[in-house]
């Protein structure tokens, strides 16, 4: 039982995102942006949630030998004040988050603090995914 559960582990360490429930929201020619459905969280005004942009083109990053097709960043929101903040991000080598995870970066002390939505952003995306209210149906 004890090699089951340590090949679980070993698993799950080596597909870090093969638990996630991705919901695709938007999509364009260029990307695709997915919310983890299981990461979102919320406290008050404040959502923490993971989110997935897979690119038709590989994406080079300085200081890594091969091109990145996904990443997976971890965000927070505040709903009220219509901010975001980043909290980390990993580059996968394969669509979907799978495959090599190739890049691991910290946010700067400048992504981890709020800041405005980017008007015409996926950050607008990703408030309306996770902050606005469903407005319920009409009565007749």
């Amino acid at each position: 039982m004890k090699t089951v559960a340590a090949a679980m582990a070993l698993l799950m360490a080596a597909f870090p995102c093969a638990a996630a429930q991705w919901k695709q929201i938007k999509k364009d020619a260029n990307a695709m942006l997915s919310v983890d459905a299981q990461s979102v969280k919320r406290t008050g005004n404040e959502v923490f949630l993971e989110y997935m942009v897979d690119f038709r083109a590989g994406q080079a990053m300085a200081g890594v030998r091969n091109p990145y097709r996904s990443i997976v960043v971890g965000a927070k929101l505040d709903c009220a004040k219509r901010m975001i903040a980043l909290l980390g991000t990993d580059g996968y080598a394969q669509y979907g988050a799978q495959g090599l995870r190739i890049a691991r970066t910290a946010p700067t002390a400048a992504e981890r603090t709020y800041q405005p939505l980017e008007p015409g952003s996926s950050d607008e995306d990703l408030w309306r995914y996770a902050c606005e209210e469903k407005k319920a149906p009409a009565k007749k």
